[in-house]
């Protein structure tokens, strides 16, 4: 809610609460333009997380998000990069349908990017129980309300591809 935020934020400068204080939070790309990247440095929200997942238009539209573009991903950055921001960004690879030009895509994101990342993850794709993404992979037998719930476990320094459920070719 814009609206709410803004208020919240003049009430914590208004009130002096905003010394010494450096607040992280997690945005959406295409909600950062100049005002708001001017409000959120000047009520002190430097630390910001995008759930960038892709940066190939077809699988940033089968993940649902259909107000995002590659070029909204990247305005987010250069905006909030110019103003000194720490940025931190997360990606999925194996999403359904997506090839190597897809992941081509997003890889040349985050490699241009890179210098501007403060932080950065990336995994594949799962399928949890409750969203759109495990009701396809059901309905694929891909995954299973018996199966082995351990398989959808993703740790870097543990990752099995041959138990994880893949979720592309």
């Amino acid at each position: 809610d814009d609206e709410r935020f803004r208020r919240t934020g003049a009430l914590l400068k208004e009130r002096g609460l905003l010394e010494g204080i450096r607040f992280r939070c997690f945005a959406r790309a295409n909600l950062i333009g100049e005002a708001m990247a001017d409000f959120l440095m000047e009520h002190h929200f430097s630390m910001l997380d995008f759930g960038f997942e892709s940066n190939d238009e077809e699988v940033l539209r089968f993940l649902g998000k259909a107000r995002v573009t590659p070029e909204t991903n990247q305005q987010a950055v250069d905006v909030l990069r110019a103003r000194g921001a720490s940025i931190g960004g997360s990606f999925i690879i194996g999403c359904p349908g997506e090839d190597e030009q897809a992941i081509g895509r997003t890889w040349d994101f985050m490699i241009s990017n890179a210098p501007y990342f403060d932080r950065m993850s990336f995994g594949p794709l799962q399928a949890l129980p409750g969203t759109a993404i495990w009701d396809w992979a059901l309905e694929r037998g891909l995954v299973s309300e018996e199966m082995d719930w351990s398989r959808l476990a993703y740790y870097e320094d543990t990752f099995d591809p041959e138990r994880f459920p893949l979720l592309c070719d």
